[in-house]
């Protein structure tokens, strides 16, 4: 059930990986850096199944090597102790079988843990406190105070660019839409499917003013059953009004 999974995921990365090459070939001059992340992006995590899907398909082939070639446990039982040399070394070929089986079950226990293995818990950190210079009230004070400026700067900072971003003019949907928005509107407003999402994005781009953007958008929230408040609809807007600012 497992293998039946993994060749579905890498069915689909494929099939993502064409439409992304299709988008791309569309470019005459330069490609986006973000369109070749995507696409690097599902490349590698094809990779990654085809790893895992040829760790499973050994598994598969141990295991049924050692159904074909495990000796029944009750011809052990049966067995009359060796009374000459052929029961001898019949009793050593049952031996020798029985450590190979033990060897491949524990490289299969082996294969089972690497799937199932969490990444180490980071090590305890011990220090004695005497050791350790303890710090004054003043400097704590002033430890604090400049780390509260610091963070008032930084929002300030973050707030002030954020607004320019906000009334900066664009020329294109296609050029600016990052790639956390990206995934964001193909997720939530397109239902996971990128070609619906370009050829809405392309579109766009295509108007020439702000209202026919919005009877695009309201023909696109009736296909999709879209919400009007739904943030990633009001994220969409923002950046079609500073496509059109002067309308």
């Amino acid at each position: 059930m497992k293998k039946e999974i993994v060749k579905e995921k890498i069915s689909m990365q494929l099939e993502t990986i064409s439409e992304h090459f299709q988008v791309i070939s569309n470019y005459n001059e330069k490609i986006p850096q973000i369109e070749l992340d995507l696409i690097k992006e599902q490349i590698r995590n094809v990779y990654d199944n085809l790893n895992l899907l040829e760790k499973l398909n050994l598994l598969d082939k141990t295991k049924e090597f050692i159904s074909l070639n495990e000796p029944d446990s009750e011809s052990f039982t049966k067995t009359e102790p060796p009374k000459n040399e052929h029961n001898l070394a019949k009793a050593e070929e049952n031996h020798m079988l029985k450590a190979e089986i033990k060897s491949i079950k524990d490289n299969i226990s082996d294969i089972q843990k690497e799937f199932e293995k969490k990444p180490p818990s980071p090590p305890k950190i011990s220090f004695d406190l005497f050791e350790m210079p303890q710090p004054t009230i003043a400097e704590k004070y002033a430890e604090t105070s400049n780390s509260l400026n610091d963070n008032i700067l930084k929002q300030q900072k973050e707030k002030n660019l954020a607004e320019q971003l906000q009334l900066k003019h664009i020329e294109s949907l296609k050029a600016v839409v990052g790639i956390n928005d990206k995934f964001l509107f193909i997720n939530e407003l397109f239902e996971g499917n990128m070609r619906e999402y370009d050829i809405a994005i392309t579109q766009l781009d295509n108007f020439h003013s702000y209202n026919e953007t919005l009877e695009y958008i309201n023909q696109m929230k009736e296909k999709f059953d879209w919400n009007t408040n739904s943030s990633s609809l009001v994220k969409l807007k923002e950046f079609l009004k500073r496509r059109y600012p002067q309308q």
